[in-house]
């Protein structure tokens, strides 16, 4: 049985009991107090047992009171029955209502006839499958709730779902009330409709509700960004941080809630309804309130002051696609950076969901690649994906000299040696390596962390194959590595130009490097073109939301 289900039943169970006048514990009625507070139908059933109460001390009416005691009896009903979304507290109700069992005959006969005039009037207000469902019910059926489908759909670093370490994502639907924490790592739970709620490193919350249209989120600890859909009507999102609510129906805003100091709402777009101790106010996209003791106050903020919660929100661009699959990244070192299609995608260990299709990971420890490999993933398919740590340096030079004997020169100079492959290399009619060979071995040497020695490689398949596919492809990966390695941001910015003027798939790859070398340059108005084209050319780019800072304070500065 599910935490949902479960908790409704011991409700239900628990009422009964209560019905029969039967003593319940301390931790029972605690239960009971908690339930009451978290759903607003119980909260009603439980008010309306109480007016109900006070009916069974009256003695029996006489004739001309009987219809002020049926209006007594329809108004307590009425309130059981008042709201369709609280489906499941009705159907416990009903097996309980009036506690059969403790009142007056003359009082259940009148209940009774106020119950089927209540039947009789839903039965044409809702549809036949909520009223078949009502007369199929019985005082042992267990009531359930409007299905509402929350689960984690990323995880990076630590992560725990209940003080147990999460599995992995798109693998396991969470309940209302479990609490998700994060440590040094990140973590997005996504919830119908269209809910995204990101947590940064050192966050708790709690799903505090989510069977109810008024959705609610217990932000306990740390900083929590949410991005949703516009909801249907009557539906909405609250995060709770302490005494302050943030309330929104179709936004992106941040919530930032730290002992000791005033909570935090930062609105990214929309309109955020924030309340504290009666004090509310309407708060406007790139405002931010502050909840102090005494109100709450709203300021304006600049676009790079959001940058943050937009970083954090970046990971949602992975399951925007509901077609999907998992990828589940471990390895050592932990904290390696994943990129998924030259784009970071965080820290393993990682589980996430990702888009179906051809995909290229690579996987890197400050300057040596971990992991380079293509991928084809389809729907629905689950990827365990290890890396292994960088060999020590002593069992590096053995693997160099072991693979020395294997070594190819290359025409151009002999002192320039490219490590063959492990199964016989392909060899072109003059005995020189073929373009994908030498395109592998340069990889192995980026692998290696021999990163001036795979410039040297790629530039031998330039020159000795300039009019191939690979002679053209490794010019971003040159020019990646001459500004990062070798630190010549003007021989980048002249092979990545050299790519751009026929283009290709790594168009997105070789835009993002080229804007860092003339970052590099200080060349501000270019870099400002750059990243407008950008922006233009790639809108759902990951580095969309650091990019729009950066345009913003050049054209500041200017």
């Amino acid at each position: 049985m599910s935490e949902p289900t479960s908790g409704f039943s011991r409700w239900t169970q628990l009422m009964d009991r209560a019905a029969r006048d039967e003593q319940l514990t301390p931790e029972e009625e605690a239960f009971c107090e908690s339930f009451g507070r978290n759903h607003s139908g119980a909260e009603r059933e439980l008010a309306a047992y109480s007016e109900l109460a006070d009916l069974t001390d009256i003695e029996a009416p006489e004739a001309d009171d009987s219809r002020a005691l049926r209006t007594l009896v329809d108004g307590a009903l009425s309130q059981l029955e008042a709201d369709d979304a609280e489906r499941v507290i009705e159907a416990a109700a009903d097996a309980r209502r009036f506690k059969l069992l403790g009142m007056p005959g003359w009082l259940l006969a009148s209940a009774a006839g106020a119950a089927l005039l209540a039947a009789s009037l839903l039965s044409g207000s809702r549809d036949d499958r909520s009223a078949e469902a009502r007369q199929n019910a019985s005082p042992n059926a267990n009531a359930t709730a409007p299905l509402t489908r929350a689960e984690l759909v990323y995880a990076s670093g630590q992560v725990k779902i209940e003080g147990e370490r999460a599995a992995a994502a798109g693998r396991r639907l969470l309940s209302e009330g479990m609490r998700i924490e994060t440590g040094e790592g990140s973590a997005c739970v996504l919830v119908d409709s269209d809910i995204n709620l990101c947590l940064a490193a050192n966050s708790s919350i709690r799903l505090s509700v989510l069977y109810t249209p008024e959705r609610r989120i217990e932000l306990t600890a740390g900083l929590l960004a949410t991005r949703l859909s516009t909801q249907p009507e009557g539906q909405s999102l609250t995060i709770a941080a302490g005494e302050v609510t943030s309330t929104a129906v179709g936004t992106a805003f941040s919530v930032e809630h730290t002992p000791g100091r005033p909570v935090v709402t930062t609105v990214l777009n929309g309109k955020v309804r924030v309340s504290h101790r009666g004090d509310e106010r309407l708060v406007n996209a790139h405002e931010r309130a502050q909840s102090t003791a005494s109100r709450v106050q709203v300021d304006s903020l600049s676009r790079t002051e959001e940058a943050g919660s937009w970083a954090l929100l970046g990971p949602t661009m992975l399951w925007h696609d509901p077609v999907s699959a998992t990828l589940e990244l471990l390895g050592e070192p932990a904290g390696a950076e994943a990129w998924l299609d030259g784009q970071p995608i965080g820290r393993a260990p990682l589980s996430s969901l990702v888009p179906v299709g051809a995909h290229h990971l690579l996987v890197r420890h400050e300057n040596t690649v971990l992991l380079d490999r293509e991928f084809h993933w389809n729907a629905g398919e689950a990827h365990s994906i290890a890396y292994q740590p960088p060999p020590a340096p002593a069992v590096a030079a053995r693997r160099q000299r072991a693979s020395a004997k294997k070594l190819v020169p290359q025409a151009e100079s002999s002192a320039k040696l490219v490590e063959a492959a492990p199964e016989t290399p392909a060899l072109t009619p003059s005995g020189k390596p073929t373009p994908a060979e030498l395109l592998r071995a340069a990889r192995r040497q980026v692998r290696d962390g021999e990163l001036k020695g795979a410039v040297q490689t790629y530039e031998s398949l330039r020159s000795s194959y300039p009019e191939s596919d690979e002679a053209h492809t490794v010019l971003v990966s040159l020019g990646q590595l001459q500004l990062t390695a070798l630190r010549n941001p003007t021989r980048a910015l002249e092979l990545l130009d050299a790519y751009l003027a026929r283009g290709g798939t790594l168009n997105e790859e070789a835009r993002l490097t080229r804007i860092h070398a003339l970052r590099a340059l200080h060349r501000t108005r270019d870099e400002a073109t750059a990243i407008a084209e950008f922006l233009v050319k790639h809108p759902r780019s990951f580095e969309d939301t650091n990019l729009r800072a950066r345009l913003a304070s050049l054209r500041t500065a200017d």
